[in-house]
């Protein structure tokens, strides 16, 4: 059996919904070809990896 735990949003554009998640913002970005002309819109998403201290991530 498959056991996930989170939260799960039937209808993300309810105001209760929306102040919940606003915290959570895409960053869309446009991504353009030189070579073939072709443009295209993505969601960057955010990685880090690492420790950094200076920034109290401590070492995992």
């Amino acid at each position: 059996a498959l056991h996930v735990e989170g939260e799960h949003f039937a209808d993300c554009s309810t105001a209760e919904s929306v102040a919940r998640l606003n915290p959570f913002r895409d960053c869309l970005i446009e991504l353009r070809d030189p070579q073939t002309a072709a443009v295209g819109i993505g969601n960057c998403q955010t990685w880090v990896q690492g420790s950094w201290p200076e920034l109290g991530l401590p070492d995992g």
